[in-house]
């Protein structure tokens, strides 16, 4: 899995204009001289198991069970979690100090709450587009 997110980051700074080549599980930056080697608990799939616990956790706070029409509302949200961690991924490659902002300060925990807030968004509109409303402990 990190060397297929390397080559979306590499896709996604080349489509940006920044010259960049990805070697397995490593992006190289030349434009910027930045490089980022993506490990496992960096990967896109990581954060997956957590969306996938934020969902369930919404969708049975709003009085569901989950169902099969919650299929493509779960994907979104996975989607989006994926999307998201591309997104830092990238940044982190653009420069040193986006790097450390996003790996070690305070990016990263902006990063995990927009991405536990899509998680709970999705069940949220899931629920709304059944019966109109969301009824909250019910």
């Amino acid at each position: 899995m990190a060397a297929l997110d390397a080559r979306a980051v590499a896709a996604l700074l080349h489509l940006a204009g920044q010259a960049v080549s990805a070697h397995g599980n490593i992006v190289v930056n030349l434009s910027a001289q930045q490089g980022i080697e993506v490990l496992v608990l960096c990967t896109s799939s990581f954060p997956l198991a957590d969306v996938g616990l934020a969902y369930l956790v919404a969708t049975l706070y709003c009085g569901q069970l989950p169902r099969w029409g919650d299929i493509p509302w779960f994907a979104g949200a996975a989607l989006t979690s994926v999307a998201l961690t591309e997104l830092r991924l990238s940044l982190m490659t653009v420069s040193e100090s986006n790097y450390y902002w996003l790996h070690n300060g305070y990016g990263s925990t902006i990063y995990t709450l927009v991405a536990m807030a899509f998680a709970v968004l999705f069940p949220l509109l899931a629920a709304y587009r059944r019966h109109g409303k969301i009824e909250l402990c019910t």
